[in-house]
């Protein structure tokens, strides 16, 4: 065991507020709203690097943690299960239930990424899935892995080792997609209920709010609000309606959008990108070049037929 010094301690749970956690170890990358990502719905992400002993006592969310370093040797308990000298290697994952408490101790520094995932969260994942979300819960497990859901959680890390402006549609796409595997993977077989999509005056509205504002930042919330329907349900609701999750069907807006005023309109290629909403014009550049198979540059000069292009 270590000695007292070597001891690191997660805040307790009563400094949790909300989706906002102080400083969580050393190492710590800075997420979009600094800190836990905060999606407005109970989902966020934080990578770290501790060593000597960790302890989240009562955590307030569930909390999935996958390994992201080289291989090491911890010692972890996760309420009455209990791991001495295990061998962690990239990818494995612990499922640390909303109100369990979790260990573990290290020699090394142990690479870690944590995501948040509190009960409207699994709710909204539940109903994507077309479950009763009363009766969607989580076990504790140690050690756990599934490809899928590791993909999308190196998703997360990328976009965060990344830094700068996250676009939060993207963010809440992947962190929703990482808690409705988790629960496909991993929860207690709840009770199925059959899916339910918006009405159409109600999707009518969302898609036209969309077009209204696709050079503005959009958020789920915002969203919701405007369907008249739960954040925690809204995603679940917009997939089923559209076949596509808001993330891609914005995307795809963005895209067509950007088509449009670089061939039709003679729009420059900054304007554009700012006009159809993404983040910078390397952004639209690399979501056009994967729809459309052409660079800005190149749909520019198809609709000017030989004109000059303004960058």
């Amino acid at each position: 065991m270590m000695d007292d010094h070597a001891r690191q301690r997660l805040p307790d749970a009563q400094t949790i507020s909300g989706n906002t956690v102080s400083a969580l170890g050393r190492g710590s990358l800075r997420s979009p709203l600094d800190g836990w990502r905060d999606s407005g719905r109970g989902r966020g992400a934080r990578a770290m690097t501790v060593s000597g002993v960790t302890d989240l006592a009562a955590v307030p969310e569930h909390i999935l943690c996958i390994h992201l370093g080289r291989p090491t040797l911890v010692n972890c308990r996760l309420d009455d299960l209990i791991q001495t000298g295990r061998r962690q290697v990239r990818g494995d994952m612990d499922i640390v239930p909303l109100g369990s408490s979790i260990s573990w101790e290290t020699e090394e520094d142990a690479s870690l990424l944590l995501l948040q995932v509190g009960p409207v969260a699994l709710a909204s994942a539940a109903a994507q899935l077309g479950l009763d979300p009363c009766h969607a819960s989580l076990a504790p497990r140690l050690q756990v892995r599934d490809t899928p859901l590791e993909r999308i959680l190196m998703a997360i890390e990328s976009i965060l080792l990344a830094g700068g402006e996250i676009d939060p549609l993207l963010f809440d796409s992947l962190s929703l997609a990482a808690t409705v595997r988790l629960l496909q993977r991993f929860a207690d077989a709840p009770p199925a209920r059959p899916l339910q999509a918006l009405a159409p005056r109600k999707l009518r509205r969302v898609l036209e709010h969309i077009e209204a504002h696709l050079g503005e930042r959009l958020s789920v919330a915002r969203l919701a609000e405007v369907a008249g329907a739960s954040p925690s349900h809204f995603a679940a609701l917009f997939r089923r309606s559209t076949g596509e999750s808001v993330h891609q069907y914005v995307l795809g807006r963005r895209v067509e959008r950007a088509r449009t005023l670089l061939m039709v309109d003679g729009v420059s290629i900054s304007q554009t990108a700012l006009e159809a909403g993404f983040a910078h014009q390397s952004h639209m550049a690399s979501c056009l070049k994967r729809a459309l198979g052409l660079t800005p540059r190149e749909l520019a000069r198809l609709g000017g037929e030989g004109t000059t292009v303004r960058p």
